[in-house]
């Protein structure tokens, strides 16, 4: 859950905030009690990397399994946009997995955006 010797974290844009109380989840819930509401620090589900470094970042998972979380899906965004796009990690490939109604679907990020 380190970015190196710091906590991982995203900038989350004023916009977002509203959809992140609105969902309730245990990781929405916590917006603003320990950490600025602009600043969000985050420990992913699953990574697939080398530590130390992030030449090697592979792959990240978020997983739920009641709901899509928009904030899963920010972290997502945020984890794979590349670095050379101003991303801060820039993993190769995202996945959020939620397991609702007993059916299992999948959305991917690739570069920073959900592809369909």
């Amino acid at each position: 859950n380190r970015h190196f010797d710091l906590s991982k974290k995203i900038d989350l844009p004023e916009s977002n905030l509203q959809g992140l109380i609105v969902c309730g989840c245990h990781a929405c819930k916590k917006i603003g009690e320990k950490n600025s509401p602009e600043e969000k620090y985050f420990r992913p589900d699953i990574l697939i990397h080398k530590r130390g470094t992030d030449e090697e970042n592979v792959m990240v998972i978020e997983i739920k399994k009641d709901k899509c979380c928009p904030f899963d899906y920010a972290k997502l965004c945020a984890l794979t946009l590349p670095k050379a796009n101003n991303g801060g990690y820039g993993y190769g490939l995202g996945v959020f997995i939620c397991f609702s109604d007993n059916r299992t679907s999948y959305k991917w990020f690739i570069n920073g955006q959900i592809r369909k």
